[in-house]
């Protein structure tokens, strides 16, 4: 386990994502074609939830 890791929150309950965890992740994709940092635009231009969140219908 890396020093610096970071963990992901869901956008919608902000439960923290596990490891292997699946989820569905929204984002457009950059104006420009260039390359960019992901992590850095993944955390300002994305939405990620989990399966709970995404899917409320299958786990009533």
């Amino acid at each position: 386990m890396s020093v610096f890791r970071r963990s992901v929150h869901c956008t919608n309950c902000s439960r923290e994502i596990r490891d292997g965890e699946e989820i569905t992740a929204m984002m457009t994709p950059p104006d420009v074609n260039t390359m960019v940092e992901i992590r850095a635009y993944l955390n300002k231009k994305s939405r990620v939830l989990c399966n709970d969140c995404a899917d409320p219908e299958k786990h009533k």
